[in-house]
């Protein structure tokens, strides 16, 4: 009878050891998912804080999963923190897009007019957000593993693929963006943003320079007497 229930206090007893056990592998496990989710962008955050501003030229690739078409503009990027930006689109045409503080303005020389966005409501779903220095990308974005990696391969180089959180699915245009960088060289090579529409768009950065102050005037656009203005803000 005594031996019996020793066996029931020792059965009892390894129960709850496994029980605790069970739950500090648990909880340390999500403490390690968290501590990686909460460093996982350090790299990126002090590229950024090195970078007040910075020009570069551009290929912007754009492709449509279903339809198995692309589309390839180049030109040159201006941008300077927090969200200051300034696209000169050269090929195949020209265009111009301006964003400014509150504003976005939509330059198209050839049918001589201008369109003019509201920065709020443009920049809830923007690709580059990330981009900003003082950005808290832990409250705005969460590390995912892409089923695809449509990023060029270099080992010296460091990658990031997240999504935008916060947002419903119903609303989110953003599926996934994945971002290639050199914090040594100080340098954003590529960025990859894949949308909810399956369609992607694909940066390739080239003859990046840090800029150490860019002028506001950069991100103002004055629309000439014979251009047309479609305020759509």
């Amino acid at each position: 009878m005594i031996l019996q229930q020793n066996r029931r206090v020792l059965l009892n007893g390894n129960k709850k050891a496994i029980f605790f056990i069970s739950l500090f592998i648990l909880l340390t496990n999500v403490a390690f998912a968290h501590q990686r989710a909460n460093t996982a962008f350090t790299p990126l955050r002090r590229l950024l804080r090195q970078m007040p501003a910075f020009r570069a030229d551009f290929t912007q690739i754009t492709t449509s999963i279903l339809q198995s078409n692309t589309k390839t503009n180049t030109g040159t990027l201006l941008f300077s923190q927090p969200s200051y930006m300034r696209w000169q689109y050269k090929t195949p045409s020209s265009l111009t897009l301006v964003i400014g503080e509150k504003t976005i303005w939509l330059v198209n020389p050839a049918l001589k007019n201008v369109t003019l966005y509201s920065k709020a409501r443009v920049f809830q779903d923007s690709s580059f957000l990330p981009l900003q220095k003082n950005l808290d990308f832990n409250a705005v974005y969460t590390i995912v593993k892409p089923k695809k990696i449509f990023l060029q391969t270099n080992t010296k180089d460091q990658y990031l693929y997240f999504k935008p959180k916060g947002i419903s699915q119903k609303k989110q245009l953003i599926k996934e963006i994945q971002m290639r960088f050199n914090l040594a060289q100080k340098a954003i090579k590529e960025i990859i943003v894949l949308k909810t529409n399956n369609t992607y768009k694909h940066f390739i950065f080239s003859h990046f320079k840090i800029i150490k102050k860019v002028s506001k005037s950069k991100f103002i656009f004055t629309p000439t007497t014979n251009m047309d203005i479609i305020d759509s803000r």
